[in-house]
């Protein structure tokens, strides 16, 4: 069984080295380190590191280089990191074997360690609370607005999905940062609008979309001990100011609910009618916020979200067709050059 690691980096050339090297010290059993740099610069150095195979991407646009990475391996098990994970976990790859085991799994989803400044400290807190353990009331009244709590490993409408299994066990999405599937069950019925988005710095949820294209084709299994640790870089392109954020997360949960409802057959006029309901709740429950705590954040975000709603809805015939791979393959060909 061969085994890959594909990285998407883009302008992390210090990370990407510390996690180069981390790999290798471990010793693990990997025939390729596929590195996919959209970087302004090429990385020199990293391409003379023991069993990397370096890849310029003519697109900085992460889905893209997850794809163009899939395209320039050959190996049975592809294990996709971000540039900035960490391991810290030397067993790692018997747990990834352990998985793959059984005949059924097409998919692992891995647990890590996480450090994201943007998401702890600057997307402001709501006054209402989020607990861990809500009450029969909370419950209801979260899914009447849209949003219901969903059994672990779930994925929905929207893009909402259950926490992952506690002790691990099947699950319908996967986490970015660190996943790994069999190459052959990959972009299997996946709709390529999702690189148009990311072209155009509309996309977000690419992960959990990955994951649960990926679980139509057979078993995700979700490992709870956590392998690597992520060393969040405070410079991600989605969290460079928080209008921006707030109008992209708007505008892609009308993709990713559609995306669902293509692959689970739940009618568009459904879907359409959920995303327009979920999200006066959340555009609600942002101006009483705001009214409660009156901030900066507070506002960018809300007109983000104003923003990001109405283009989707001005884009919902675009966010609901399906675009096959012609054009995007037609890319990797040109970048495996």
């Amino acid at each position: 069984m061969k085994i890959d690691v594909v990285i998407a980096t883009y302008n992390r050339p210090k990370s990407l080295k510390g996690v180069v090297a981390k790999l290798l010290d471990s010793n693990a059993d990997l025939n390729k380190i596929i590195v996919i740099d959209s970087s302004r610069d090429e990385n020199k150095p990293i391409q003379v590191m023991e069993k990397v195979l370096y890849v310029r991407s003519s697109h900085a646009n992460q889905p893209y280089q997850r794809y163009l990475g899939y395209r320039a391996s050959d190996a049975d098990i592809l294990i996709f990191l971000d540039d900035d994970m960490e391991l810290i976990d030397n067993g790692w790859m018997d747990k990834i074997k352990k998985a793959f085991s059984e005949a059924s799994v097409v998919g692992v989803a891995m647990a890590f360690a996480n450090d994201n400044e943007f998401l702890n400290s600057k997307i402001p807190k709501s006054k209402f609370g989020n607990p861990k353990r809500p009450g029969y009331f909370r419950r209801i009244l979260k899914a009447f607005s849209g949003h219901p709590y969903l059994k672990p490993g779930k994925f929905w409408l929207c893009g909402i999905r259950g926490m992952q299994p506690p002790e691990g066990g099947e699950t319908q999405w996967v986490h970015g940062g660190a996943f790994v599937a069999k190459r052959s069950a990959l972009y299997k019925n996946f709709n390529f609008r999702l690189f148009d988005l990311f072209e155009e710095k509309m996309g977000m949820g690419e992960d959990v979309l990955l994951g649960y294209t990926l679980s139509k084709q057979g078993k995700i299994v979700y490992i709870p001990e956590r392998s690597f640790y992520h060393n969040d870089q405070k410079d991600s392109t989605y969290t460079m100011d928080l209008e921006s954020y707030g109008r992209r997360v708007a505008y892609s949960r009308l993709y990713l609910s559609f995306e669902y409802g293509r692959l689970s057959n739940v009618p568009k006029n459904f879907v359409l009618l959920h995303y327009i309901w979920y999200m006066l709740w959340r555009f609600t429950g942002m101006g009483m916020n705001y009214l409660i705590d009156p901030s900066t954040s507070r506002k960018e975000l809300i007109k983000g979200y104003a923003s990001g709603i109405n283009k989707a809805l001005k884009d919902r015939k675009i966010l609901s067709s399906y675009l096959e791979d012609t054009r995007w393959r037609r890319e990797t060909e040109i970048d495996l050059k």
